[in-house]
């Protein structure tokens, strides 16, 4: 059984705002208690930060990760076949598997075609805007994706995780890091989804109305509006 996520039946369609929190340097100070009472998604290792309702990754060599992570009663996951077939091996999903669900990866914009297709290339970001997109968020809040990093740390959470060394890095006057061709891919594929909602008659208007929001002041990905943080998380 692959568990599609297009099979789960979302109870607060249209509803609510869903934030979607990665692990960007942005995060380094954050007050995770503040998403305590909103509708979340956590990419990837964000969701040792907090206790989210739903954590996506797309890499299916993650999975190993969390394994031992003891899953709360809201949380639900969504990944490929290969990463829910191995997370429900561990021993705290083996009898939670109803509870991990599927999507589809696709890599051209163009190809997203059912419910289940996310589009997902160098970032899941996208992929989880797809997730909240099909829960029936009225607006979407990105956290920490921001497509930078500092000279201590790629992640918000390990001063050891220095940039990449083979990618082409330059250096904003406040000493962020931009690695040109990871980070630029993110900004890229951010804006053709943007162009693929906006061709749809989705995120064409302005805060608060309904759309995709950026709340990191100093994201490079420019695809999405910039709204300070403070107006929507108290």
């Amino acid at each position: 059984m692959n568990n599609s996520i297009a099979q789960f039946k979302f109870p607060y369609r249209m509803v609510h705002d869903v934030f979607i929190v990665g692990s960007g340097t942005s995060l380094v100070d954050f007050n995770y208690q503040r998403l305590a009472r909103v509708i979340s998604i956590a990419l990837n290792d964000a969701v040792k930060h907090f206790l989210p309702n739903w954590h996506i990754f797309s890499d299916n060599n993650l999975a190993k990760r969390y394994l031992d992570m003891d899953p709360w009663p809201e949380l639900k996951v969504v990944t490929q076949k290969a990463g829910r077939d191995a997370l429900i091996k561990g021993k705290h999903w083996r009898d939670r598997a109803d509870r991990v669900y599927t999507f589809n990866r696709v890599g051209k914009i163009d190809k997203m075609l059912a419910p289940e297709d996310f589009y997902v290339n160098r970032t899941v970001a996208t992929g989880a805007i797809c997730l909240a997109r099909l829960l029936g968020a009225r607006r979407i809040y990105l956290l920490g994706i921001d497509a930078y990093c500092r000279p201590d740390r790629y992640y918000c959470d390990r001063e050891d995780g220095k940039p990449v060394k083979q990618y082409p890095t330059e250096v904003r006057p406040d000493g962020r890091l931009v690695q040109v061709k990871r980070h630029g891919e993110w900004v890229k594929e951010m804006q053709a989804l943007k162009d693929w909602l906006v061709a749809r008659g989705e995120c064409t208007g302005k805060h608060p109305a309904p759309g995709v929001y950026n709340l990191s002041e100093f994201s490079e990905v420019t695809a999405w509006d910039k709204v300070p943080i403070d107006e929507v998380l108290p």
